[in-house]
């Protein structure tokens, strides 16, 4: 690979400081259209394929049919939606979700009844309860002198495995056995 002289090296900085800024603004279309103050909605579709077809469309490029909003995407007409299906994007824009076969927006924005709602308490609690692993083991730190005699009897064990080979052998040597390599009866 060659080496980067340092014009390369301040270009390289720079284009790599811009693609960071575009991105951290929400990519080439909307930093464009913040910049510009382009009324725009964002738009997300749920594909076939599990995967989600994520765009920008200005509020210019929508036709006002008068009791609906729509707009094109690949061949289809979608109809842009009210306030239970809007919700705002990270950067302040309204958005809206689709399924790919549906030309409706999916409903967000549901008003839940206050007896059916989760206190987020409750679920802090639940997520920073430390019986469960506490009652397993987990996250326990284990002392040195228990590493330590773990060690000394498998040093241990290793070494009368080998003095059992090699007073074996030597046994079987004695004897003048078969199993003796080099013994002739």
């Amino acid at each position: 690979m060659a080496d980067l002289t340092t014009a390369e090296g301040a270009v390289l900085v720079v284009w790599i400081f811009i693609r960071w800024t575009i991105n951290k603004f929400g990519g080439f279309q909307i930093s464009y259209f913040r910049l510009r103050g382009i009324a725009y909605h964002q738009i997300y579709i749920h594909l076939s394929s599990s995967r989600f077809d994520k765009f920008a469309i200005k509020d210019d490029s929508m036709e006002d049919l008068s009791p609906i909003i729509t707009f094109e995407r690949k061949g289809a007409n979608y109809v842009l939606g009210g306030n239970e299906e809007m919700f705002l994007n990270p950067y302040g824009a309204p958005s809206f979700e689709y399924q790919w076969n549906d030309s409706r927006p999916m409903k967000v924005n549901l008003s839940v009844p206050i007896e059916q709602r989760c206190d987020p308490r409750l679920i802090h609690a639940g997520l920073h309860n430390k019986v469960i692993s506490e009652f397993h083991g987990l996250n326990k730190k284990i002392g040195v002198a228990r590493n330590s005699v773990i060690f000394a009897v498998v040093l241990l064990t290793l070494l009368l495995v080998f003095l059992d080979v090699y007073y074996s052998y030597n046994t079987t040597c004695a004897i003048h056995s078969l199993a003796c390599v080099g013994s002739h009866p």
